[in-house]
C-alpha cells in the first residue's frame, strides 16, 4: 500500500498507536510513532466487506464471507465462496452463470435448474429457472431450446413454431431442399427426406423412367396381360393393350373376323368378295382369287393373261383360240382346232368345235374338208355341197357350147 499523504495526518493528536504505515509504506504494528506511522490501519478496511478490525495484527481486517484481501477489498475469485473464500462452489460450471461469493448459491444459465444447476429444463420448458413454456408445435418439433425456447423443427416443417409443413417440392430441415423428382411423373415428394412417390407407370429414384415393356402400374409391379405378338403397346400406367392392326379384344387375343381389318378391327374390307381369296386383317389389302386383279379384285385378267395376280401368260395359240381361261390358263379352241394349246387342226375329215363333227364331203371327189365349218373344196370336174356332182364338157357343132351330163356317184 502507498504512503499516506500528510493531509490525512492533520488533526491527529500525538499518542501511542498500535499500528500504522509510515510515509515510506513501512508497516508498524506496535509502539509506533504517530509522527512517522500515519493514520489508523483499520480505517483502510473496506467497511461493507469487513466484519472486524484487529489493530494488533496484520492484515488487521477480518473479512465478511465472500471477501478477501488485506483490507477486504476483493470478492472471492471464480467458483470460490464463504469465509476467506475457502470453499469451492458446487455448481455445474457449464450450466451456471455465477456462484454467489458469500454463500455459494448457484445462479443457473437459462435452461437449467437445481441447487447446483445440474438439471436441464424439462421438455417444452425453457429460460431462467425453466419458467417459460415453449410455444413450438410439439407434433412437428424435434426440440425446444432450453435456453431461449427456439424451436428445432422436424424435417418437413418450418416456421418460428414449426407450424408450417413444407410447400410442394420442398423437403428437409427448414424445408431448405428442393425435391429432385420429375414432377410430371410424380404423385408427391416426401417433405421429410425428399423421397419421390412415382405416379403409376413410372419408377426410379426421381420417377424419370417409364415401366419397361409389359409392366405397368404402381412401382411397375403389374404384368400386362396382352398377347404380345398381337399387341403394339401396353399402357405403362393402366395396362390397357393397344392392339396391332388386325386384332381386337381386351388382351388383343382376337383376330379380325372376315372382311374386317385395321385398328380394333373397325374397318370394312372393300374387296369384291366373290373375286377375293382373303382380305388382310392388318391393312385391308385384297388377295385376289386367280384370274382377278385390281385393288379390290374388281378386274378380270386381260386377254391372254391368267392366274394369281394375272401374272401368267396363256400358252394358247391365239389364232386358233377363242379364249384363255383367266383362272387356270386353259385354252378354249376355236372350231377346227384342238389340243391343250389349240395347236392342232382337225384331221381325218373332222371339223368344228373339238373336231367332233364329221365332214360330209365325198372323199374321192374332194380336195379338202374345212376343219372349221366342214365345207368341201371339190376336186376338178366335181361340184356340189358335198362334191357329189360330176361336170363333163360336150362339144357342139358349129359352136363351143357345153352340155353337162349329170352323173351321180354311187
Amino acid at each position: 500500500m502507498g504512503a499516506v499523504p500528510d493531509s490525512d495526518l492533520a488533526g491527529i493528536a500525538p499518542a501511542p498507536i498500535l499500528g500504522g504505515i509510515d510515509p515510506g509504506g513501512i508497516v508498524c504494528i506496535v509502539n509506533c510513532d504517530i509522527a512517522t506511522v500515519g493514520p489508523d490501519l483499520c480505517s483502510f478496511c473496506t467497511s461493507q466487506n469487513t466484519a472486524s478490525c484487529n489493530r494488533n495484527s496484520f492484515p488487521p481486517c477480518a473479512c465478511n464471507d465472500g471477501f478477501t484481501g488485506d483490507f477486504c477489498e476483493n470478492t472471492c475469485g471464480s467458483w470460490k465462496y464463504g469465509s476467506g473464500c475457502g470453499s469451492d462452489c458446487t455448481c455445474v460450471q457449464a450450466n451456471t452463470a455465477s456462484c454467489d461469493n458469500i454463500n455459494g448459491a448457484c445462479t443457473c444459465n437459462s435452461g437449467f435448474e437445481g441447487s447446483n444447476c445440474e438439471i436441464s429444463c424439462p421438455a417444452w420448458r425453457y429460460g431462467s429457472g425453466c419458467n417459460n413454456d415453449c410455444t413450438c408445435n410439439q407434433a412437428s418439433t424435434a426440440s425446444c431450446s432450453v435456453v431461449d425456447g427456439t424451436c428445432t423443427c422436424f424435417a418437413g416443417y418450418s416456421g418460428t413454431n414449426c407450424e408450417s409443413a413444407c410447400s410442394a417440392w420442398k423437403y428437409g430441415s427448414g424445408c431448405g431442399n428442393d425435391c429432385t423428382c420429375n414432377q410430371a411423373n410424380t404423385v408427391s415428394c416426401s417433405s421429410v427426406n425428399g423421397e419421390c412417390t412415382c405416379s403409376p407407370g413410372f419408377i426410379d429414384n426421381n420417377c424419370n423412367s417409364a415401366c419397361t415393356s409389359w409392366k405397368y402400374g404402381d412401382g411397375c409391379g403389374n404384368d400386362c396381360t396382352c398377347v404380345q405378338a398381337n399387341t403394339a403397346t401396353c399402357n405403362n400406367v393402366n395396362g390397357v393393350c393397344t392392339c396391332n392392326p388386325g386384332y381386337s379384344g381386351a388382351n388383343c387375343e382376337t383376330a379380325c373376323s372376315a372382311w374386317k381389318y385395321g385398328s380394333g378391327c373397325g374397318s370394312d374390307c372393300t374387296c369384291q368378295q366373290a373375286n377375293t381369296a382373303s382380305c388382310s386383317s392388318v391393312d385391308g389389302a385384297c388377295t385376289c382369287n386367280p384370274g382377278y386383279s385390281g385393288t379390290n379384285c374388281e378386274s378380270v385378267c386381260s386377254a391372254w393373261k391368267y392366274g394369281a395376280g394375272c401374272g401368267s401368260d396363256c400358252a394358247c395359240v391365239q389364232a386358233n383360240s377363242a379364249s384363255c381361261d383367266n383362272v387356270n390358263g386353259s385354252c378354249a379352241c376355236k372350231p377346227g382346232y384342238l389340243g391343250t394349246n389349240c395347236d392342232t387342226a382337225c384331221s381325218n375329215y373332222t371339223y368344228g368345235t373339238g373336231c367332233n363333227e364329221s365332214c360330209l364331203c365325198v372323199p374321192n371327189n374332194t380336195l379338202t374338208c374345212s376343219n372349221v365349218d366342214g365345207s368341201c373344196i371339190c376336186a376338178a370336174d366335181y361340184t356340189g355341197t358335198t362334191c357329189n356332182e360330176y361336170v363333163m364338157a360336150i362339144p357342139r357343132l358349129g359352136d363351143s357350147q357345153k352340155s353337162t351330163l349329170d352323173r351321180k356317184e354311187t
